[in-house]
Parts: structure tokens; sequence; C-alpha cells
């Protein structure tokens, strides 16, 4: 079946959908729990942790969450057919893999997070999908 003449998202582009929000899922727990973790040493009593500790923790587990909002709507614009967002989505991943890199090693969530990740990249980027992605950028134009 030609899908990109039929306008039917192709499987491959639909399981890259799917990475990307497990993908964003898990950055938004991540998120979530770094802001939370700043919050729970005050409200626990921890008098020693230091006011620009916690804020600092907040801010980070805040632009964690922007971060994954945004992403979260660039997966749902690629499904629809946005190249663009295909692309965003690609350099995104690119980003978030370098700064895993020089992070807090290999555990158990960072490999899971990993392993989606470049599937998800991967699957975008698949040579059939090309004609699909040029033919939703034409349907929308026509």
């Amino acid at each position: 079946m030609d899908t990109s003449s039929s306008g039917a998202t192709p499987t491959p582009v639909r399981i890259a959908f799917v990475c990307w929000i497990v993908v964003t899922l898990l950055g938004l727990i991540g998120g979530i729990l770094i802001a939370a973790g700043a919050g729970s040493a005050l409200f626990s009593g921890i008098d020693d942790v230091a006011d620009e500790s916690t804020a600092a923790l907040t801010t980070a587990g805040i632009v964690v969450i922007v971060f994954g909002l945004v992403q979260l709507w660039l997966a749902f614009r690629m499904r629809s057919g946005a190249n663009w967002a295909r692309i965003v989505l690609a350099i995104l991943g690119i980003l978030s893999l370098t700064s895993m890199w020089g992070g807090s090693g290999g555990g158990v969530y960072n490999v899971l997070y990993l392993i989606i990740l470049v599937a998800g990249v991967i699957l975008m980027f698949l040579p059939a999908n090309g004609d699909w992605f040029r033919g939703a950028a034409q349907r929308a134009l026509g």
C-alpha cells in the first residue's frame, strides 16, 4: 500500500510516536521527581539544605517539565506529518543523548530512556517515511 498517496500514517511513524510519548513521560516523571525532591527536603525538616540547592533543583525540575511538554507537542506534530517537527525531535534527541554521556551513569532508567529514544529517532527516518512526510506536506498545501 502506498502510504504517501493514501495519507495513512506508516507503521514506523506510529511506533516512533509511541517511543517519543514514552520518552517524554519518562522525562516528565524525572522532572517532577527532581522538583519534588527539592520540596521534600524542606517539608521533612532538613535544615541543612542550602536555599541555592533547592532553588536549583526546583528550577531544573521545571525546565525538564517544560522541555517534556514541548517534546510532547512536537511528537503529535510529527505524527500528523510535520517534517520540521521530525527534524526538531531528532535534534532534541541528539541533545538528550549527549547530555546523558556526562550525566548520572547507566542505571536502568537511563538505559531504558536511551534505547527508546534511539529507536524513536531511527524509526522517524526510515527511507519509506520520507515519501509519507513529503506527501503530508503536499496534502497540507493543496
